[in-house]
């Protein structure tokens, strides 16, 4: 047997034989944190969409704003004709005047109605010991009868004066309601009919978004459901603005799952103060799952063996390669972590783990 054959024999018999040790470069493990994140798109929504309509029905006399205007609290957003509604309330007005006129007549009825009362009374008590007589006590009780009959009268016409003060101020609160207002702040997202329509009470007229807070809806696989959390961040940023990141805080879970999809649904929400989102604009980015302190390497020190599963990484310890099964985790930029198989501080190669045997002399430097 010839020195070469010798040679490759204890090579594959797994003896090194080697006159120097290899040399690699790489890194140590260390500690970081990383941020464990899952992709996820949606849509902007609106926290509060409402369609405004008016209260009354009448015809649209003139829109005040257009569609994409931003609009504040109180703002006017559309006027109804207030022909008939002016008459209206010169009508009632005028029908309250007449009727709080008649509060003297009744004042004096009532005066009377008193006097008349205590004469009957008087001339009942003179007939009752036949110091009157029977003509005067019918006398007195007609006169008490007529009273009696204004006195009520006049009351009623008090009553007629409460009815026609309630319809005046029902007359001006419809006149009042010809002016639409905005009922929150937001932007005018439609508009729904023109000016000249004659409309009826609740038929919209605009629609009116509130763009800030805005919100999104995303649906997940239900294996993460026991991981999300109400405040947990989405970062996302949308095609329009793509050096801006916007953070939505998750606001809700709704943990029913879809039994054709297999996802819940949450929801988050962002103040968007310089309301540059608005309803419909695409986003898409990462929420956050959560942040931990991990011990991390390098992916490039990370291999793989054909047939297995596992992942694997050279560690050097005492001069020696040391092939080492590791059980990885989560990714951040150029670094895994690495749950289980090394510590902070132990010596990683980086470059040159294919020429690495188990058990071989090596010499590491560090890779910068």
């Amino acid at each position: 047997m010839n020195k070469k054959t010798v040679f490759l024999l204890l090579v594959f018999s797994g003896v090194l034989i080697s006159s120097a040790a290899e040399k690699v470069l790489g890194q140590k493990a260390q500690k970081m944190l990383l941020t464990n994140k899952l992709p996820v798109s949606s849509s902007v929504e609106p926290v509060r969409s409402a369609e405004i309509a008016p209260k009354i029905g009448g015809k649209l006399d003139k829109i005040l704003v257009s569609e994409g205007q931003k609009v504040k609290l109180g703002d006017p957003l559309f006027l109804l004709d207030t022909t008939e509604r002016n008459l209206q309330v010169t009508q009632a007005g005028a029908a309250l005047e007449m009727a709080s006129a008649r509060k003297n007549a009744l004042v004096q009825a009532e005066a009377t109605y008193k006097n008349v009362r205590s004469e009957y009374q008087r001339v009942k008590t003179l007939y009752d010991v036949k110091a009157a007589t029977k003509q005067n006590l019918e006398k007195a009780e007609t006169a008490l009868s007529v009273a009696e009959a204004a006195f009520q009268g006049a009351r009623k016409m008090l009553a007629e004066e409460d009815s026609a003060r309630s319809y005046k101020t029902l007359m001006d609160i419809q006149l009042a309601d010809t002016r639409i207002c905005a009922p929150f702040d937001g932007i005018v997202s439609g508009k729904l009919k023109e000016e000249g329509e004659i409309l009826s009470s609740g038929k919209a007229v605009l629609i009116l978004e509130q763009i800030s807070p805005v919100k999104v809806r995303f649906g997940l696989p239900e294996s993460f459901l026991p991981k999300i959390k109400v405040g947990q961040v989405a970062e996302m940023r949308t095609p329009a603005y793509p050096e801006q990141e916007f953070e939505f805080v998750i606001t809700s879970i709704n943990p029913k799952v879809n039994s054709r999809t297999g996802e819940f649904t949450l929801e988050g929400q962002t103040e968007n103060r310089n309301e540059a989102l608005t309803g419909g604009m695409f986003l898409a980015g990462t929420l956050i799952l959560e942040t931990k302190e991990a011990v991390v390497v390098p992916l490039s020190s990370i291999f793989k063996k054909v047939g297995i599963a596992d992942s694997f990484i050279f560690k050097i310890k005492d001069g020696k390669a040391i092939e080492q099964k590791v059980k990885t985790g989560t990714v951040e930029g150029k670094w895994i972590e690495i749950a289980e198989g090394i510590e902070s501080g132990d010596w990683i190669v980086t470059e040159g783990k294919n020429k690495l045997i188990h058990g071989m002399d090596c010499e590491i430097a560090e890779e910068k």
